[in-house]
């Protein structure tokens, strides 16, 4: 399943500008600390016949903010008045709402937030599989990864000099071809900056897309911004453009009787700990 590059770059390059742009507008809740200033919101609304659903944490502050929000997937840094955010797409508008842990700070503590959630008691008819599709923003002291023991350490480091943080914006699509049957998986995200020293992992909570997309169970490494330990072949590839990178992979089989698989991706320090989470969405076969 190769595909040139430019074709790739290209449609990775659209989603990464609208990842960037993509502003989560008036927020909902607003929380003031006195050493924290940020507000969140979680909320969907219909786009071109779906269903966008988004978990969104805005900083106002001029600090660096570390947010972890329990059941989304969203985890990781939020820049001094910016935002961060993990977004799906689905085929029905059936969402749930219910309180949960929103973490946040260098010293972490939580706030009960209100988070919708996609009702998983849904049954997809045959036929009705429309592409899986998932879009978030997060940052991350990616380039200095190495640096750090643990995860709090790196928190305090951040709080304090926000100017390490770069940008990670992340798509990933799961669709399934009508004609072959085929499962055709995308991963691509890109990360501001330079990455010439740096080293960080990444992985999929789910060792299955692990599997599907690395030809193996483990993380794989990025350093000095490529990627190494990926089995290519005819299903399966890896492209890399400046400070970018797009894998692609087909899965055979029939699909699962619950066809739809939620898990994340995982951004890894070299020590092992998570930096930093975001959302994924795939069509899982048998």
């Amino acid at each position: 399943m190769r595909k040139l590059f430019l074709i790739i770059a290209g449609v990775f390059l659209g989603s990464s500008a609208y990842a960037q742009s993509f502003d989560c507008g008036q927020m909902d809740s607003n929380i003031s600390t006195g050493s924290y200033e940020f507000s969140y919101k979680s909320w969907s609304w219909p786009q071109d016949g779906r269903h966008r659903l988004c978990h969104c944490v805005r900083n106002s502050s001029n600090r660096g903010l570390f947010a972890e929000w329990e059941t989304t997937s969203l985890k990781g840094f939020v820049r001094p008045g910016g935002s961060s955010y993990v977004m799906t797409t689905h085929g029905e508008p059936k969402f749930t709402s219910s309180k949960n842990n929103l973490w946040y700070g260098a010293r972490p503590t939580s706030v009960e937030a209100d988070t919708l959630s996609y009702d998983e008691s849904i049954v997809l008819s045959a036929g009705s599989y429309d592409p899986l599709e998932t879009i978030s923003l997060t940052s991350a002291p990616l380039s200095l990864a190495n640096k750090f023991q643990n995860l709090g350490q790196m928190r305090e480091a951040v709080e304090s000099y926000p100017e390490i943080l770069e940008d990670v914006a992340m798509e990933f699509t799961s669709s399934v071809d009508p004609e072959t049957g085929l499962v055709e998986h995308r991963c691509a995200y890109q990360v501001s900056g330079e990455h010439w020293d740096s080293a960080y992992l990444i992985g999929f909570k789910d060792i299955t897309m692990n599997r599907i997309m690395f030809g193996h169970d483990e993380p794989i490494l990025i350093k000095g911004g490529i990627p190494s330990g990926i089995e290519e072949t005819d299903e399966r590839s890896v492209s890399v453009g400046r400070s970018s990178f797009a894998f692609e992979a087909t899965s055979e089989g029939s699909l699962s009787e619950e066809p739809v698989t939620n898990t994340s991706l995982i951004f890894y320090a070299p020590t092992g700990f998570a930096i930093a989470e975001m959302p994924v969405q795939f069509y899982s076969t048998e």
